[in-house]
């Protein structure tokens, strides 16, 4: 908040409406953050990305000299631009509660490089944008430690199950291998450390 407010806000407004003192005489007009049709289909990385080359042909500069954490700060917090509280805490019951959502996001690289429209094609428009607003203003929650479960896996292949039904076969076989690499792999040094035989 504070890199945004002393870097960003005078072209793209304190609330990032693209409106700010100097972004109101730029031609092209600075980006409205706001603009969810626009945020429906922009990740994080893309934010990230713009960040740190700029946009060639346009008044946005590059800011790579800010540390490479802080660039990513930044670009997760302007990604909150287009969501409302109410959403966000909505989202944090989504996350919790919906299983299909937490198997499509399950690391910070995920989170970044996945849109809403990306999301919503898995999950569903809702719980899509719910998830979004929750993950925008708390990426560390696809971090933080859970019950070790199998709920990937499962999920994965229930997908697979429904793309191979659909003749899908290369997706199904993408989605078999993912409900291993995803849902089993992360899961095996917890489980050596438990049980060798079982993880055997």
């Amino acid at each position: 908040a504070v890199i945004y407010q002393a870097q960003c806000a005078a072209c793209h407004g304190a609330g990032g409406n693209g409106d700010g003192p100097l972004g109101v005489r730029l031609e092209p007009r600075p980006v409205a953050f706001t603009d969810q049709a626009r945020a429906l289909e922009r990740s994080v990385f893309a934010l990230y990305q713009v960040i740190s080359q700029g946009i060639e042909g346009t008044p946005m500069v590059s800011f790579a000299s800010l540390p490479e954490a802080d660039r990513w700060a930044l670009a997760f917090y302007i990604g909150q631009f287009a969501h409302k509280q109410e959403d966000v805490m909505a989202g944090e019951t989504v996350w919790k509660n919906d299983a299909a959502v937490r198997a499509q996001l399950t690391n910070l690289d995920g989170l970044a490089r996945t849109t809403e429209g990306d999301l919503a094609k898995q999950v569903g428009a809702g719980p899509a944008a719910a998830a979004m607003s929750y993950l925008h203003a708390h990426p560390e929650a696809v971090v933080q430690k859970r019950p070790l479960t199998f709920d990937i896996a499962r999920q994965r292949l229930a997908q697979s199950e429904e793309a191979f039904d659909k003749k899908d076969v290369k997706g199904a076989a993408d989605l078999a291998l993912s409900a291993y690499l995803d849902g089993v792999e992360p899961l095996e040094p917890t489980l050596a450390t438990r049980d060798k035989a079982l993880l055997a």
